[in-house]
């Protein structure tokens, strides 16, 4: 089972890069408590500091592993993991099958039957993955075509996020599953060759992502590629021309987050994504649509009625809106194993209807906050009043 420690270690050293949190983009800016990368990270790299701040990243104990990433629903975490763009332009560059490997395989396969021109991604951890980055993988092949996610024994390795993997492994081929049935999501554990035998990586290709610039933060907006072999090589300027050929948009502009550009540009149909739900007893205060860091929520009102809906492409799964809710009706669910959701998933959709009171005096719609009287009659009452008083 120590077999696989030297791989990892090479590859957390050759990878070597810091975790950076987004302030702009952290919930906690709204006091919401969020710690979702804190709870996430094996290493105990990251830590909650004052109320209204984002999480700190000790540089130390950080290993650059990226499984932070995919936990922020945000997208506030960078400097580290691999731009789902560019694992999703690999599938397009080789659209019959794909391999994406742990560090703890080293560069080469265990598995020496296996072809010497397999297409193969090595990452530090498949945790690293958002599921939502899986699934536009898989769609992003040919029919029939297979993404493997291989991965060593997670129990033994330094990094300790086997739970992750499990999850989030799991989350991809279920999604995958739903917007590309043809295609084959397979999770595979490997044993890892001993490290005298494991394969140098300028003899095979392997990709991996390549720190460009001062800053390790990559850019979500573009395509990374790069290779490990030491000599220049136009193969993957030819791959990014074939990417190019076969699909000029990667990643659908505006998305909320990195991973659901991909999936959205990916899918044929809009895929099952996250959204709120709400019970019956809504007040139309609007404390959700307030909170929601993305606008996915958002009121119509009509004379009789006030209407909630979510625009499911830009709900992130955050739990603002069930956090702040003062009725507690709100619950947040994704369609992935039913057969709700579907083309459906890309409009957007009722959450809750309340009736819409009316001013005691003026009889307009109230707006939120507003009782009885609209703040228009509540002011002229008020303002009458103090006539009055002044009168005596």
């Amino acid at each position: 089972m120590l077999r696989a420690v030297p791989q990892v270690l090479q590859a957390l050293q050759s990878l070597r890069r810091v975790a950076e949190i987004d302030a702009s983009r952290c919930t906690r800016r709204h006091d919401s408590g969020c710690s979702a990368c804190v709870l996430t990270c094996p290493q105990q790299a990251l830590a909650t500091g004052a109320p209204h701040t984002a999480p700190e990243v000790d540089p130390v104990a950080c290993i650059g592993c990226g499984v932070c990433v995919p936990a922020c629903p945000t997208d506030a975490v960078g400097g580290v993991g691999t731009p789902p763009e560019w694992i999703v332009g690999e599938a397009v560059a080789e659209p019959e099958s794909l391999t994406i490997r742990c560090g703890a395989l080293g560069s080469g396969p265990a598995d020496r039957s296996r072809s010497q021109d397999a297409e193969q991604l090595q990452l530090v951890c498949l945790a690293a993955l958002h599921p939502e980055t899986i699934a536009a993988t898989a769609a992003r092949l040919d029919p029939g075509g297979t993404v493997a996610l291989e991965h060593a024994d997670c129990d033994s390795c330094p990094i300790g996020a086997a739970d992750q993997v499990d999850e989030i492994t799991s989350l991809g081929a279920a999604l995958a599953a739903r917007i590309a049935p043809d295609r084959t999501v397979e999770v595979r554990e490997r044993t890892p060759p001993p490290p005298d035998q494991a394969v140098g990586p300028g003899r095979r290709r392997v990709r991996t992502p390549r720190r460009t610039g001062p800053s390790p933060r990559f850019s979500r907006r573009s395509l990374l590629r790069a290779s490990w072999e030491p000599d220049s090589d136009p193969e993957p300027q030819a791959a990014s021309e074939s990417s190019t050929d076969r699909s000029p948009t990667l990643s659908q502009a505006g998305a909320v987050t990195a991973a659901r550009g991909v999936l959205l540009a990916a899918a044929e149909q809009s895929p099952p994504l996250p959204r709120p739900y709400a019970d019956p007893g809504c007040t139309a205060c609007e404390a959700c649509s307030t909170i929601c860091p993305t606008d996915a929520l958002g009121w119509s009102r009509t004379q009789r009625m006030s209407v909630l809906s979510v625009d499911p492409q830009s709900c992130i799964d955050c739990g603002e809106c069930v956090r702040v809710c003062p009725e507690q009706i709100l619950a947040l669910g994704c369609p992935v194993d039913s057969d709700a959701g579907g083309a459906a998933s890309g409009f957007p959709q009722i959450v809750a209807q309340v009736r819409t009171p009316g001013c005691s005096r003026c009889r307009v719609p109230l707006q939120a906050g507003e009782r009885d009287l609209c703040t228009s009659c509540l002011t002229r009452r008020e303002m009458a009043a103090d006539v009055w008083r002044q009168l005596g």
